[in-house]
């Protein structure tokens, strides 16, 4: 019977042995596969960390860009400020110097005007003078021919 036990006992103990070996060959299945998993998380990790210091960077360049793009947009207000400011300035050194030309060519005109009327007044007295003249000859040319008709030939 010992013969017996000790038969039960080693294919107990072999059984048992072969249960534990399928338990471990299981659990090292589950772990290899579990390290599998583990392997791609960790790629999947690092491919996320690569990825979210590509889009650090992209952030990072594009705040760059955003920077240079508000300086440029401040210049281009301060260039157009001093631009319109400029146009304000001359439009004031225009209008004025238009005022100076217009007062002086109204100076001119003026002049010229009274010029004119002063020949015009010379040339009416002158009309008057001659037409005086004229008056004065003609009624001398009257009085000769009056006195010719009193002269009867």
């Amino acid at each position: 019977m010992e013969k017996y036990i000790n038969t039960l006992r080693n294919d107990d103990v072999v059984k048992y042995l072969n249960e534990v070996m399928n338990r471990l060959a299981q659990i090292e299945g589950e772990n290899s596969l579990k390290d599998k998993r583990l392997y791609n998380y960790d790629l999947e990790v690092r491919r996320l960390q690569n990825e979210n210091l590509n889009l650090h960077n992209q952030i990072n360049y594009y705040k760059s860009i955003e920077a240079t793009l508000n300086n440029s947009m401040a210049m281009v207000r301060n260039t157009s400020e001093q631009i319109k400011n400029n146009a304000l300035k001359e439009r004031e050194v225009i209008i004025s110097d238009a005022k100076g030309i217009a007062s002086r060519i109204l100076n001119d005109a003026l002049i010229k005007a009274e010029r004119v009327n002063m020949e015009t007044d010379k040339l009416k007295r002158d009309v008057s003078i001659y037409k005086n003249k004229v008056r004065s000859l003609i009624e001398c040319q009257l009085e000769v021919i009056d006195d010719i008709e009193k002269i009867d030939i």
